[in-house]
């Protein structure tokens, strides 16, 4: 299924998913410089698999753990920053500083909140509570996923340098053409590898059509796909960057909820609703919008909190025991995006 989300016009980036785009742009374009073209092709024609495999191999893209970890862990402990500020405002009674939203504790119920009445869920630790914003869990988490997306753009890449090849023997063009190609492909997932393939294949025939010689048509063809090919991982990058910031602050959101119950804050029966962004909004999350679940317990799709697919810009909402029925429309009406 095609994601709405997917397809239509990119929204501005935040601050903090332009950071991480750029770490993982700088480290798709590192790899790129790093092609020896000549080689590659040496390699190719005497079809030594060994050699393509070690060349392969020295593409990986080389992240700097400690930069994109500290951007993801970033994006957690900010969340969990805005959670401290909106509980402590409650449990000191400065219910007029409260802003409309609902995260992580459902502060649109705690507007009007009478400080001396407080319900049972709010009642421990009156002034000693405090978020960590140094949780192990947050740098945990953050270095693993840190290495889960590195290794997924690696296996991609290398996916996508298989089916190029695969095809440049298919369509019998030089091997000095396919090591072209495959420099043009690092950083890329096979649909978009195949995409800049295609690009570069149509505009040969296309210059070639308009009187260009064969080797003026490819090393045109070759620098348009060259800049096609570096918007793709523009692309690529920041949606990346924009689903991982997504996850990172939904993380930060849960760990806010998690540290907020075992400190005796959080009441164990409270639940939590899976909430859409106001517009675009794919089927899948469509279908998701409202539900409400166990405020520790995974949703209907297997995830523990959004977001669902890639640039995915849903969040989940803590609703507590004591606010009784509630509307998703409701919790829109009082939840604030900050994407």
């Amino acid at each position: 299924m095609i994601h709405t989300s997917k397809i239509v016009k990119a929204e501005k980036l935040t601050p903090e998913e332009i950071a991480l785009a750029s770490v993982i742009q700088r480290a798709v374009n590192s790899a790129w410089q790093r092609v020896d073209e000549k080689q590659l092709a040496r390699a190719l024609r005497d079809l030594n698999a060994t050699q393509i495999n070690q060349i392969v191999d020295s593409l990986s893209i080389r992240v700097s753990d400690r930069a994109m970890i500290n951007q993801i862990r970033n994006a957690v402990a900010s969340t969990v920053g805005e959670a401290s500020k909106n509980i402590r405002a409650v449990l000191r009674g400065q219910n007029r500083n409260l802003p409309r939203q609902v995260n992580p504790l459902n502060a649109g119920e705690f507007i009007n909140l009478d400080p001396t009445n407080l319900p049972s869920y709010l009642r421990p630790t009156l002034t000693n509570f405090n978020f960590n914003y140094t949780d192990p869990r947050a740098l945990l988490w953050a270095t693993t996923r840190a290495g889960q997306i590195v290794t997924a753009v690696d296996n991609s890449t290398r996916d996508s340098i298989r089916q190029i090849i695969a095809r440049s023997f298919q369509d019998q063009i030089t091997v000095r053409e396919t090591a072209k190609v495959l420099r043009n492909v690092v950083g890329l997932h096979p649909r978009w590898a195949n995409a800049v393939y295609d690009y570069r294949d149509r505009l040969i025939t296309q210059y070639e059509d308009e009187g260009l010689t064969t080797s003026r048509a490819t090393t045109r063809a070759d620098e348009m796909s060259a800049k096609y090919r570096t918007s793709l991982v523009r692309a690529r990058a920041s949606m990346i960057a924009r689903t991982e910031i997504q996850l990172a602050q939904n993380q930060g959101r849960y760990l806010g909820w998690t540290q907020a119950y075992e400190t005796g804050l959080l009441d164990g029966t409270s639940t939590k609703m899976w909430l859409t962004a106001a517009y675009d909004v794919c089927e899948d999350c469509q279908e998701l919008n409202g539900q409400i679940v166990n405020w520790n317990a995974p949703f209907t799709n297997g995830t523990l909190m959004p977001p669902a697919h890639p640039n995915c810009r849903c969040t989940s909402v803590l609703i507590p025991p004591d606010r009784g029925t509630v509307s998703p429309q409701e919790l829109e009406d009082e939840f604030v995006e900050t994407n």
